[in-house]
């Protein structure tokens, strides 16, 4: 609904591969050039990476290729699908045993679907796993901490109530991923975001579970 003056779009700038189509817009393309768009210039760097030529590569040998939308446009386009990771793992339980997909997103979740294809005779690859050219790897480093041994031992302090305040997160919390450092809001700055942040949420739910 574009009853709005502004608009603020803040998602991941690549998540524009899954969009719809801009003459599905409200009001049309004049209903956008009157508005005034504030843009969130960030992206995640694991799907940045995807290209084009890497997705033909694999279409060109057989293998059915499907991405994360937010990878960039032309990757997304190029794909034989794209969605969610949870659309991805379901991709994954869906396929026949023979059937070879070639999974674009985060190199961790890739290695577990392949693992899990392998039980039901599929097999999974990266996009970026092709012979005779270097990986430029894509994994999450935030991702990569949460092994079984990090998982046990928190598990296990939880049950004894001894959680460590270091991982408590609430609204606001700003970690710096080098050094740990946690800045945190006070009570009342929180409960605005908190607020605004459920109203925000309520309004997309309202727009993708509504009538259309």
């Amino acid at each position: 609904n574009m009853d709005r003056d502004k608009l603020a779009l803040l998602p991941d700038p690549q998540v524009r591969g899954g969009a719809f189509p801009l003459s599905a817009v409200e009001g049309g393309l004049a209903a956008l050039d009157r508005a005034e768009m504030i843009l969130w210039g960030a992206s995640c760097g694991v799907h940045t990476i995807f290209r084009e030529e890497a997705v033909h590569w694999w279409q060109n040998q057989g293998w059915r290729v499907l991405v994360h939308p937010e990878s960039p446009l032309d990757a997304v386009q190029a794909a034989d699908g794209s969605g969610s990771t949870a659309y991805l793992w379901q991709a994954v339980l869906d396929a026949k045993p023979g059937d070879k997909l070639v999974i674009g997103t985060e190199g961790h979740f890739v290695r577990n679907a392949a693992a899990l294809g392998a039980q039901r005779g599929v097999s999974v690859r990266h996009l970026l796993e092709i012979p005779g050219t270097k990986n430029a790897g894509c994994g999450c480093a935030t991702m990569s901490r949460n092994d079984p041994p990090h998982l046990a031992g928190l598990l296990d302090l939880l049950r004894l109530g001894q959680a460590p305040d270091l991982n408590r997160v609430i609204a606001g919390d700003s970690v710096d991923e080098l050094t740990g450092e946690r800045e945190r809001l006070g009570k009342t700055e929180r409960e605005e975001l908190t607020r605004t942040a459920r109203q925000a949420l309520e309004r997309m739910i309202a727009i993708t579970e509504g009538p259309e």
